[in-house]
């Protein structure tokens, strides 16, 4: 199961609950899922997010459905349900508890006989009755037969399949299904694509089978270049032990002519059951039997092994012209004297150069009109190699320009000028756009530059400023990037906008006025804002000790961290009254008084004529402690 799988858990349509994954492919992924309502288990494909937006890939998934579901087989996969769940096309299949072929080979190489020819009968089998309903698999191969644990072969994955009676086939089809399994008509785009392409893909499936290893092998431009250029050599030259008839039939199937290969399932099931039977009977060397085997089209069985087969009655009988050989000679005619070749040698010859003159005219006829051209094959999919391969088989050129494709693979063609099935000159050089891949452009450094320069960084590889939020922060200054909406280094499509956070700065603070108000309470409400209270002692009449008598700033807005200056009252100043004032002069006293800021009062206790102008005594008395400012009475004498 893969863990990472977020389908896994899931339940579609209410009824079909996604229990693990059993295998990927290009279109679609296969889930073991339980169907609530029937109680069991079964097979569930869903078309993969990446290619559900295309509508041929979603016509093909639901040719898929519709083609399985009219097949009834024991040797075909069952298909019991389709939907769209939240915009995902699915299909409710068996679910096979197994393997399938492509695991087996490689596990073991080359399978005996009496394993191979079974599964091989249950291919056919399976193949002749969507055959006789009128389907063409198009994608036949080892992946796509299922091996129950009880050895039952199931044919599955009609994703390519195609009714008979539909001619059309687009070139992105062209190219779809295994390379080493495709058929060369296939590859050369030409019509009509019948059920002689699946014979053709069946026939390699058991060459696998009895020898181990594919006819073709290389890269895909070899691959496609021997599919082209070789019929699928005999198996027999790989493992001698194969039966000459067996070895027969599978060189039959995969010959490059149609034409040479038994026209669809039913006839191909007949020989291959015809061979089993004479091995049985220890008869499998009958020279009538082998050429049979190797009969090109709807061959008759011979009498002596058996009836006639039963025709399929899909496609037309082969036509045989009238040979030379088959016309019956007129006997006992003996040429007159006129036409004694002595007498006609000029006659001959007058009308041999006339055939040679009718023969070129219409050879140069030929070539004018129809001799010179071809038919552009499609190499869309293609790698490059394979592409330069099928195009120099039609006796074409490949010129090559790259751009970038979100579709493609890198090193595959997404398109070619002229298209295929267009008619085009021999020899002409065929524009091909081979893709590099999705373009991507690496998100630059973003975070710490000023919102400007991360503008212009974004624009230099491509890319667009998406929203711009504002945000403040404490550290980092106004005006430049906090965080991007994609990392540095990520790799995105031109174009993508990237969205920015940048900084406001700190976050201002509205300040409280706190005047009047006690400087304790005062000094803890603006550190819990952020800022820094420092206080400022004064003396005052009229705020009572503890009490703020003014702030700086009094009000507005600050930053984090600033500085707020609180004068914070100390109540009134008092001055204690000095001692040694009394008989002192009336003029130091006074001037000893004012220095401490009191004010002073004289009371004159005697007459001017005997005054001394000595202090006599104070009023408040010395030592008691008064406010600045009070006035001291002074008694002289």
């Amino acid at each position: 199961m893969a863990a990472n799988d977020r389908l896994v858990g899931d339940v579609l349509d209410g009824r079909y609950e996604i229990i693990d994954r059993i295998g990927r492919g290009g279109m679609a992924t296969v889930y073991r899922a339980k169907d609530r309502r029937l109680d069991r288990i079964v097979a569930v494909k869903i078309m993969r997010e990446d290619v559900d937006d295309d509508p041929e890939n979603a016509r093909r998934f639901d040719s898929e459905a519709r083609a399985v579901a009219m097949l009834s087989d024991a040797h075909i996969v069952s298909v019991f349900d389709q939907g769209t769940d939240r915009d995902r096309p699915y299909i409710v299949m068996e679910c096979v508890d197994g393997t399938n072929l492509k695991a087996i080979i490689v596990k073991q190489g080359a399978l005996p006989l009496a394993r191979a020819l079974p599964l091989f009968e249950a291919i056919v089998s399976g193949l002749a009755v969507a055959h006789a309903a009128g389907i063409i698999h198009r994608d036949i191969k080892p992946e796509n037969v299922l091996i129950g644990r009880s050895g039952e072969a199931k044919v599955t994955d009609f994703g390519l399949a195609r009714h008979s009676d539909v001619s059309a086939m687009t070139v992105a089809e062209g190219v779809l299904g295994s390379l080493s399994y495709v058929s060369p008509e296939r590859l050369l785009h030409k019509a009509p694509v019948d059920f002689r392409s699946d014979i053709y893909s069946v026939g390699i499936v058991a060459f696998e089978m009895l020898t181990g290893r594919k006819p073709f092998d290389g890269d895909q431009g070899a691959v496609v270049t021997q599919h082209l250029q070789c019929d699928v050599p005999a198996p027999r030259t790989v493992n001698a032990s194969i039966p000459v008839w067996l070895d027969t039939l599978v060189t039959a199937c995969g010959r490059r002519d149609p034409n040479e290969r038994p026209v669809d399932g039913r006839d191909l099931l007949n020989r291959l059951r015809r061979g089993i039977e004479a091995m049985r009977h220890g008869t499998q060397d009958d020279p009538e039997l082998i050429a049979w085997m190797a009969a090109p089209g709807a061959a008759t069985i011979p009498s002596r092994l058996s009836e006639e087969a039963p025709s399929t009655g899909i496609l037309p009988p082969v036509a045989h012209e009238e040979t030379p050989a088959n016309r019956i000679k007129p006997a006992g005619r003996v040429p007159t004297k006129r036409q004694q070749p002595n007498f006609t040698v000029r006659r001959v010859f007058v009308a041999i150069l006339a055939v040679v003159v009718l023969i070129a005219g219409a050879v140069a006829g030929w070539w004018t009109t129809s001799g010179r051209f071809t038919t552009m094959p499609s190499i869309i999919g293609l790698t490059q190699s394979a592409a330069n391969a099928v195009l120099s088989n039609a006796g074409l050129k490949l010129a090559v320009e790259k751009d970038y494709s979100e579709t493609v693979p890198a090193g595959s063609v997404i398109s070619s000028q002229p298209e295929a099935g267009d008619r085009v000159l021999r020899g002409a050089t065929v524009q091909a756009i081979i893709s590099q891949g999705p373009e991507r452009f690496s998100v630059p450094k973003l975070v710490g530059l000023a919102l400007a320069e991360a503008k212009a960084a974004l624009a230099g590889e491509n890319l667009k400023t998406g929203n711009v939020k504002q945000q403040y922060h404490e550290s980092v200054p106004e005006g430049t990037v906090i965080s991007a909406g994609e990392a540095e280094g990520t790799l995105v499509k031109r174009g993508t906008a990237i969205d920015l956070v940048v900084s406001q700065g700190p976050k201002p603070i509205t300040v409280p006025d706190f005047t009047g108000k006690a400087a304790a309470d005062a000094m803890d409400a603006l550190q819990q804002l952020g800022l820094e209270p420092t206080q400022k002692m004064e003396y005052s009449d009229t705020v009572p000790e503890g009490v703020v008598i003014s702030q700086k700033p009094k009000s507005g807005t600050l930053n984090k961290g600033d500085a707020v200056t609180l004068t914070v009252s100390q109540g009134p100043k008092m001055v204690t009254i000095p001692s040694g004032l009394v008989n002192a002069n009336s003029e130091d006293a006074k001037k000893a008084l004012e220095d401490l800021g009191l004010k002073v009062k004289y009371v004159f206790v005697t007459s001017e004529v005997i005054r001394k102008h000595i202090v006599q005594q104070t009023s408040p008395a010395a030592g008691e402690s008064v406010k600045s400012g009070t006035e001291v009475t002074l008694y002289i004498r």
